[in-house]
């Protein structure tokens, strides 16, 4: 099959996705997917706006002066079974320019207008299920989303945006675009990054209509946020650790009809030290979490899905 999206492309100020996604089902039992994904963010970006000399030096300074953010996403996907094991394997470059990325990391004055995506996210499942009463599974699965962290500096960098106005620094890790998938209930509200992801898992299956899985994962950031010793004094910093805990999910799920499901469940965040001292993960690597305390996390959830 091919797939093509697309949207007006007529003027700056506005938000633009498209993209090519096609499938192969040729070979028996497997899927093979390609696919090309562009977002362009031409909203105006200013970091001042002031008198024509001012503007004028910037001009010849080289800031202030974003171009349109234009992502572009290249991936590939097979899924397939092969007796009783099925497996899943996706890998995805990023790149392309990042203004409104950019835009976000101020030193001083101004953002990075030459900002670039450089990413890869990869994602990698293999299952294998028994021909036994209950059809119990195993599944073992392995998450990436390239993370960036420049926010720790020499001691020439620091004194260069100390006294330099244009003084320009950013940190971008793989933007998920409009992704619905969850990683993991507590950390991940589909906008993660930075992180590398270790599961394994196991489901039953009682009765025709009724789930049972648990999983268990460790999570651990791909760059670590370096702490200033004192504050602002970046060259004085420490990596904080990568350990992000492990995470526990119990969960039950009973198909009540053909188009009515429920889902319940618990998970557990044994609480790693790098949370406790935090990350740059949420918001695709550019807002904080964790840093405050050393407790454990629990998230109850009950879902109840209709389908029509």
């Amino acid at each position: 099959g091919l797939g093509v999206v697309a949207a007006d492309l007529d003027e700056d100020g506005d938000v633009d996705f498209s993209g090519v996604y096609g499938t192969y089902t040729g070979v028996e039992k497997w899927t093979f997917d390609a696919y090309w994904l562009w977002l362009r963010d031409a909203r105006s970006l200013k970091d001042t706006s002031g008198a024509a000399f001012p503007e004028w030096i910037e001009s010849i300074a080289g800031v202030d002066d974003y171009k349109a953010t234009n992502i572009h996403t290249a991936g590939l996907r097979g899924a397939g079974t092969a007796g009783a094991f099925d497996f899943e394997a996706e890998a995805a470059y990023q790149l392309g320019s990042a203004g409104q990325a950019g835009y976000l990391f101020k030193p001083v004055r101004y953002g990075d207008e030459d900002a670039e995506y450089d990413a890869w996210t990869a994602h990698a499942t293999v299952g294998y299920t028994f021909s036994v009463a209950w059809k119990p599974r195993l599944q073992s699965d392995y998450c990436y989303f390239g993370g960036e962290d420049n926010r720790d500096v020499s001691f020439r960098e620091w004194l260069d945006a100390l006294f330099n106005p244009f003084y320009r620094g950013s940190s971008v890790s793989f933007n998920r675009l409009f992704s619905d998938a969850c990683v993991h209930n507590i950390l991940d509200g589909t906008d993660v990054s930075n992180l590398h992801a270790f599961s394994v898992g196991a489901a039953v299956s009682p009765t025709e209509k009724v789930e049972v899985t648990l999983d268990i994962s460790y999570l651990m950031a791909d760059k670590a946020f370096e702490m200033p010793a004192a504050p602002l004094l970046g060259f004085l910093s420490e990596p904080n650790s990568r350990d992000l805990g492990v995470e526990v999910c119990l969960a039950a799920a009973y198909q009540y009809t053909n188009d009515i499901y429920f889902v319940a469940g618990w998970d557990h965040l044994f609480l790693g030290k790098g949370l406790e001292q935090g990350q740059f993960m949420q918001a695709y690597g550019f807002d904080f979490n964790g840093g405050s305390d050393d407790d454990d996390a629990d998230y109850f959830f009950f879902e109840m899905g209709l389908s029509f």
